[in-house]
């Protein structure tokens, strides 16, 4: 006992921070042997605290862990210094398993630790072909087929634009209030329609959407009398219409010899035989009534529904995972989640309920990104299982099947781009209480069935309104910031039927009232124009939306980012939306009987639910602010597994975008699961010939990709993954994707250099954007290198030296091209001068002369940014490397436009805005690296160089801060920076603070078992194990030159 004592007194300090699969303690984890990580503790005041050994235990239950049995995995000590990824190598894991474990270390002194507190995990479906469950989908009867059944398909001879002009005129009595003529109809081609010379439908975009069928309501464009309808089909092959106009009276109107020439009926070509005509009387949810036949041991639900869904067991919602699962191409690939319900359960009857949701599985409303058109698109979907281990031993399993019985939704309609109706459903829908409706089993849509790999979606924090005023018939909400989720509202005095619309936006009219619409949708012409003269604003957020996916008139069309709930007659009501996230700062609230209480609403931020990891701060307040407002932008801008753009008008994953953000993530968000993800959704888009779409997951808009600047996501983010957090696997993963990608980029090089659709994306000044060919090869050499290193890394010796020579040739024909002399480079301007600095392409003899030529252009610019996308990511870190932190600084903070702070900030921003003007956009990413740059150049906090030159090319072998370079850059425009990052193995700090006198104090911290370089202006390197560090520095302020 005493000797017990003994050693627990002299134990090292345990590991902390267990992760498994780069998550804390995940469920549904169905990797065979996934990776566990943990970091390195110390006592206070103890220094150069190393790992030598670890000893891991893996245990079936809590109990046999906490006796050091490891019935699972016992890994018996392990000599090795590192405690990132290592690999499960125990017995195999099988289907719902709680899988608990610990970690004990040996330090210097070969002394080990106290065992670190126990963790988990919790197994998916193990092996992928273990599932006993059927894919499931609503019953026929609520998704009628028969629209287009009387109708044929009609053309004419083209004329000499090209274009079919089919008309028909055709008579309406009167048409009674509350009813409705429907129109559904579909084209092989791009088509316009217009009823009594009104627009009334327009393709959104140049692609063809034949493949289904629309269905509008035409009623409020019909008028008394003779009408007439006129259909454009644009050129192309093939072209045909075919439509088909229900009448409230059962009359019918369809396309017919009298429109044009008859081609056939619905199935008789070949596109009506293709074409899917599917209407929905009720949105989906579904039911299974189970008995529980003893006490439950554990009770373990495996589930996914396309697009989302939301899962209550006895009544009780399961979990708080919001928008689940997160987007991806779904018919290659598809996630779900896995919970721990034993404490949902009762013995006895329960009652498993799950509710679907349309998602970007089956987006029926027209944008310009062409979802609706996307090859997986089907009706809604789910699968589950529910396996349950008794007390006695015995195992029960409750499978989604035929016998699930199809139930009334919450839910009158979804839908990403619109929004939700609450509260109100179609009247042609089923009457669910009196007539038994069953699910019927489908195929599976999607090849791989995998486990949601990365954090989910949450609401992981509310917000209170700063303001609710009233504006004509409607009531503005205001938030203090621009974010991305829903608002919760407590509805009262409403009387049954009354209808609350809200609308979500991001601007107002100067005068507090609400923005004026203004979709692209052909009806919208002259709204900007219109709402200028009138000295109002338009949303702007939904000007690529097109039109409602909302079968049939039943009740108003949401119009883009708006719910609408309908009042059951209840004293207090709760709206709150499931299926639908908006980007948003204003409110809309139109309906209401009575004032809204401010106490009533409450703003939910919904973000991908990933950890923080950094904190930054200085003694400038300016540019604290330009900061959260980068890491607001962010959060919003990951709202649900993918890296967007934006979280209102578009939602895409434009790869751009991700390829520029992806470095601050590394300094703030612990988000490698969630890059993870979407790097595998790259590679299920590549197309066969390499090529990388320009949004991913995409439904086929933008397929042809943009060229290496926005395709360099999949190197960069990669290569990220790997020098940030040491990420091996992924490195690994996607290697053959990128290989293939770039062999066919080299396939149309021609003297090494590359084109590329975008350029220096929405500069400050287009006159001033470099050639798109210049930075095109810029970026396609960025990749070559990425593409040689990691060969390297993963011993692919001889790819890496012939990539390596590609680097080469195409560093030499950059520089032979676009390299003036004289320091300068293309045109001169900031971006083109920054690219050689921070990519390592200037020669070294002419690096200082670039640089000098960087700092004139900056002078040009009267202290201003002059950069797109490109320069800002490479602008400040060049500057940097010049030695000027001085003035990246300046520009970021100049309070006269164009600048961050002037150019948003003061304009009320609260994110980052899309553009340097009015912000079509006020809560995009892709300007927002300054803040990795602030962590790496202002507090110092960076990766060591492998070079000395090349901020993109860190030493591949120091990596995930294991040895951290330490160089903060003491500017004279600051008294004081305060930084940290939670790294891969601890907390690494750096402060520095400014005297009276001039003397600079800086103090360090640098987490067990790793080391640090410490570089202080005009003083030679030191190396420092793990500890706190204190230096005093008498140096002179860092003039601008």
């Amino acid at each position: 006992m005493l000797a017990n004592v003994f050693c627990l007194l002299l134990a090292a300090a345990a590991p902390c921070g267990l992760t498994v699969e780069n998550r804390v303690d995940p469920q549904g984890v169905d990797v065979p042997a996934p990776r566990l990580s943990w970091k390195g503790a110390a006592e206070a005041g103890e220094t150069n605290v190393v790992q030598t050994a670890y000893r891991i235990l893996v245990a079936s239950s809590e109990a046999k862990l906490a006796a050091d049995a490891g019935d699972l995995w016992d890994s018996g000590k392990v000599a090795c210094g590192d405690s990132r990824f290592v690999r499960y190598a125990g017995a195999p894991l099988r289907t719902s398993r709680h899988c608990f474990w610990k970690v004990r270390t040996w330090d210097g002194a070969d002394r080990p630790s106290a065992w670190s507190r126990p963790a988990q995990w919790l197994t998916g479906v193990m092996p992928p072909d273990a599932w006993r469950a059927k894919w499931i989908a609503p019953s026929k009867e609520t998704q009628p087929e028969d629209a287009l059944d009387a109708a044929r398909w009609v053309t004419a001879t083209p004329g000499t634009n090209g274009c079919v002009v089919l008309a028909r005129r055709f008579a309406v009595k009167d048409l009674q209030p509350g009813t409705r003529a429907d129109m559904a109809f579909a084209s092989t081609v791009a088509c316009a329609i217009k009823v009594n010379g009104r627009p009334f439908y327009r393709s959104f975009t140049a692609a063809p959407d034949w493949r289904f069928a629309r269905f509008r309501d035409l009623t409020r464009e019909l008028a008394a009398g003779t009408n007439e309808i006129e259909i454009v089909l644009k050129p192309g092959a093939a072209q045909a219409f075919i439509a088909a106009v229900r009448f409230p009276d059962g009359r019918l109107l369809t396309t017919d010899a009298a429109w044009g020439r008859d081609l056939g009926g619905l199935r008789e070509t070949p596109s009506g035989r293709e074409l899917i005509v599917r209407r929905e009387t009720a949105s989906p949810a579904f039911e299974k009534t189970f008995a529980v036949t003893g006490a439950v041991d554990s009770a373990v639900l495996q589930i996914t529904g396309l697009g989302f869904y939301e899962a209550e067991l006895n009544g009780r919602r399961i979990g708080t995972r919001v928008l689940e699962p997160v987007p991806t191409r779904y018919d290659r690939r598809a996630l779900y989640s896995t919970y721990d319900v034993a404490s949902y359960l009762k013995p006895g009857e329960n009652k498993l309920r799950v509710v679907l949701g349309h998602g970007w599985y089956d987006v029926r409303a027209l944008a310009v990104w062409n979802f609706d058109t996307a090859p997986w698109r089907n009706a809604p979907r789910l699968i589950a299982q529910l396996d349950l281990s008794l007390a006695d031993g015995a195992r029960q399993t409750v499978v989604s099947d035929r016998t699930w019985r199809q139930v009334k939704s919450p839910i009158g309609y979804d839908s990403l781009y619109e929004g939700e109706v609450i509260g109100a459903w179609n009247p042609d829908e089923p009457d669910f209480g009196s007539r038994v409706l069953h699910a019927v089993e489908v195929p599976s849509p999607t090849k791989i069935l995998q486990s949601e790999p990365c954090a989910p979606s949450r609401v992981v924090r509310t917000l209170r309104p700063s303001s609710v005023h009233a504006s004509g018939d409607a009531w503005v909400v205001t938030f203090p910031e621009n974010f991305a989720g829903w608002i919760r509202m407590n509805v009262r005095n409403q009387k049954k039927g009354d209808v609350l619309t809200v609308r979500y936006d991001e601007r107002l009219s100067a005068d507090g009232s609400p923005a004026w619409d203004s979709p692209a949708d052909g009806l919208h012409a002259g709204a900007m124009e219109r709402a200028k003269a009138a000295g109002k604003e338009v949303r702007r957020v939904d000007c690529y939306f097109g039109f409602t996916g909302m079968d049939g008139g039943w009740i108003e069309p949401n119009g883009f980012q708006t719910d609408r709930f309908v009042s059951s007659g209840a004293d207090v009501e709760v709206y709150e939306p499931r299926f639908d996230c908006k980007g948003f700062q204003y409110v809309v609230l139109r309906g209401l009987r009575t004032p809204p209480a401010i106490d009533d609403i409450t703003g939910c931020a919904v973000q991908t639910d990933f950890p923080d990891i950094g904190a930054f701060a200085c003694s400038d307040e300016t540019f604290n602010g330009l900061m959260r407002m980068g890491v607001r932008a962010y959060k919003a801008n990951f709202a649900n597994g993918v890296p967007t753009d934006c979280p209102q008008r578009e939602r895409n994953g434009w790869t751009g975008d991700a390829s520029i953000a992806s470095e601050l993530a590394q300094y703030c968000f612990e988000n490698t699961s969630g890059y993870e993800k979407w790097l595998r959704d790259i590679c299920d888009a590549q197309l066969p010939s390499g090529g990388i779409p320009q949004i991913v997951p995409t439904g086929g808009w933008g397929a042809g990709g943009a060229g290496p600047v926005w395709d360099s996501a999949l190197a960069c983010i990669a290569w990220n993954l790997w020098c940030y957090r040491g990420d091996r696997a992924i490195l690994g993963e996607i290697y053959p994707h990128l290989l293939r990608h770039l062999e066919w980029v080299r396939a149309k090089e021609e003297n090494h250099l590359v084109e590329n659709w975008f350029g220096d994306w929405l500069a400050v000044n287009e006159k001033h954007v470099p050639n798109k060919r210049y930075t095109a090869s810029c970026y396609y050499y960025l990749e070559t290198r990425i593409l040689a290193e990691s060969a390297a890394v993963l011993g692919r010796t001889d790819e890496a030296a012939r990539w390596r020579a590609v680097a080469k040739a195409t560093r030499e024909a950059i520089n032979a091209a676009f390299y003036k002399g004289g320091g300068v480079y293309d045109n001169g301007g900031q971006t083109a001068q920054a690219l050689p600095l921070t990519l390592g392409l200037a020669p070294e003899p002419e690096r200082k002369a670039v640089a000098a030529k960087l700092v004139e252009a900056v002078a040009r610019a009267d202290g201003h940014v002059d950069v797109g996308l490109i320069g800002m990511k490479h602008l400040f870190r060049a500057l940097s490397l010049a030695g000027r932190s001085d003035l990246a600084y300046r520009l970021l903070v100049n309070p006269t436009k164009p600048s961050p702070v002037a150019s948003w900030m003061k304009r009320g921003g609260t994110t980052l805005w899309e553009d340097w003007n009015d912000g079509a956009s006020r809560n995009h990413v892709m300007f927002g690296d300054y803040v990795a740059w602030a962590y790496q150049y202002l507090a110092g906090i960076r990766l060591p160089e492998s070079d000395g030159s090349s901020a993109a090319f860190p030493n591949p072998a120091q990596v995930a801060f294991k040895d951290v370079l330490l160089a903060p850059d003491p500017i004279a425009d600051l008294d004081w920076v305060a930084a940290s990052v939670d790294g891969p193995y601890g907390v690494v700090k750096s402060e520095w603070r400014r005297g009276a006198d001039g003397t600079v104090a800086y103090s360090f911290t640098v987490p067990p078992n790793t080391t640090a370089t410490i570089r202080l202006p005009d003083c030679p390197d030191r190396k420092a194990g793990s500890g706190t560090y204190v230096f005093h520095h008498a140096k002179k302020d860092k003039k601008e030159k």
